[in-house]
């Protein structure tokens, strides 16, 4: 229960951490919005800012952090979806199958 309790004031106080972060210029919420008016990657641009904004920075461990998941992760699960998307073409095709044949049947 201890650490449920301050996993949940922890993630109250990130929280609280990005929303003063957002408020404190027009532009920091601007940079949510799916089409951002300067044409960027707006979630790109909205977690450099926060986390440049921490102390210490920690932009060279985000950076870390993200070479890895485009290395090792994004693979993996680009695979896993190849292999779903496939099983899901089957199964379809197993459907029209019996379809057809319950049609010839009758």
């Amino acid at each position: 229960m201890e650490l449920y309790q301050r996993c949940t004031y922890e993630l109250g106080d990130a929280y609280n951490y990005i929303e003063r972060f957002i408020a404190s210029h027009p532009m920091m919420g601007e940079t949510l919005l799916p089409a951002g008016t300067l044409r960027e990657f707006p979630l790109d641009t909205f977690v450099f800012r926060l986390l440049s904004q921490t102390v210490p920075p920690v932009m060279r461990e985000h950076c870390t952090l993200h070479a890895w998941w485009i290395q090792q992760a994004k693979p993996m699960f680009e695979e896993q979806r190849r292999v779903a998307r496939e099983k899901e073409k089957e199964d379809k095709g197993l459907e029209d199958i019996a379809a057809a044949s319950l049609n010839v049947a009758l």
